[in-house]
């Protein structure tokens, strides 16, 4: 059996992708976590101590690390999204067991689960890692239930990284 989903790819799924991918399954935000908790910590352990001063400017310094990785992260993506113009594209996935193909006009290219760096997977999207960088989109909403659940029963099977992230 195989899956076919129509897809459609343009300047509103390339916003979304980048979101995900910057904001959400980047590792760098975890660097930003832990130097704003170790001053958060900080500032928590100097107020304790009366360095009232010191502490507060610690936890200052916990907020605006923060600040400074949300506002990077979007600055990156509206330049990226003002660089780039995405014209709407049309392409067909198609899923088996083996693995999936990418069809665009004459194009097709064929991915092997095992090939695949991961399988993202939000609320309403799966982002199909074929780089570190690079995915290929499917609306969960393109699949009816029977389709969507044979092929979460494929890619629960496949040797590749598989996380589900809470997110839209």
């Amino acid at each position: 059996m195989q899956i076919i989903a129509k897809c459609q790819y343009g300047e509103d799924r390339a916003k979304q992708f980048f979101r995900f991918h910057m904001l959400i399954k980047s590792q760098v935000k975890f660097i930003y976590w832990m130097i704003s908790l170790a001053a958060l910590v900080a500032g928590v352990i100097l107020i304790l101590k009366n360095e009232g001063y010191y502490g507060l400017f610690s936890i200052f310094i916990a907020l605006m690390t923060m600040v400074v990785w949300f506002a990077g992260a979007h600055t990156a993506l509206n330049k990226v999204m003002k660089d780039l113009r995405f014209p709407m594209l049309n392409y067909q996935l198609g899923f088996s067991e083996s693995g999936l193909e990418h069809l665009q006009g004459e194009t097709v290219r064929k991915y092997l689960w095992k090939d695949l760096e991961s399988v993202c997977e939000t609320k309403s999207m799966i982002y199909f890692y074929v780089s570190k960088s690079t995915a290929l989109i499917l609306g969960k909403y393109l699949l009816n239930d029977e389709e969507r659940a044979q092929l979460e029963n494929w890619i629960s099977k496949a040797p590749v990284r598989h996380r589900i992230y809470r997110t839209k």
